[in-house]
């Protein structure tokens, strides 16, 4: 749970693009189904007859490939789950999940932004909207950034205008 300033309220909170799970996700239903695919590719049927031993050790072998994918997925869920940007009308808190055990989490304020970037690549990036925002600060030359957002000229604009309007906030 983040803990708010008083008064601060939450503008944007955004997770990584649904696309990026997608494509993770569709390449571990591939590699669950490799096996079977190249068993039946190569007609390894007719080469290794699978009784006894032998197909127990197919089956140990292929659900150790299985427990491994799914462990695998459940690692995506969990980073899909706990990455988040946020985005308050004071500051932006970006929090990152690195594996099962590793979490990291960064606070800038709106006010010390100097510049904004985004990057658009590819043709999925561009079709559907999403991109990764690079913010850098003023101070000690950190740039936060976060991969694969959807709608990044939106959130760069929604950042902008607080900013713009902390900015004013300080000027006499």
């Amino acid at each position: 749970m983040i803990k708010l300033e008083s008064d601060e309220e939450i503008l944007l909170e955004a997770r990584k693009h649904w696309f990026v799970y997608f494509s993770e996700v569709s390449v571990l239903v591939a590699l669950l189904f490799l096996p079977w695919v190249g068993w039946n590719l190569f007609s390894l049927d007719q080469l290794f007859v699978l009784q006894g031993n032998t197909y127990h050790l197919f089956v140990f072998l292929y659900m150790t490939w299985f427990v491994f994918l799914w462990t695998y997925l459940f690692i995506i869920w969990t980073n899909h789950y706990l990455d988040r940007w946020i985005v308050t009308d004071r500051r932006i808190i970006d929090i990152e999940q690195i594996g099962l055990f590793n979490r990291e989490e960064s606070t800038f304020r709106i006010e010390n932004i100097e510049d904004i970037t985004i990057e658009i690549r590819g043709f999925f990036a561009t079709t559907l909207d999403y991109g990764t925002i690079h913010i850098q600060t003023a101070g000690e030359n950190r740039v936060m950034s976060f991969d694969n957002v959807p709608s990044p000229k939106k959130i760069k604009g929604l950042v902008t205008r607080h900013h713009d309007k902390l900015y004013s906030k300080d000027k006499p």
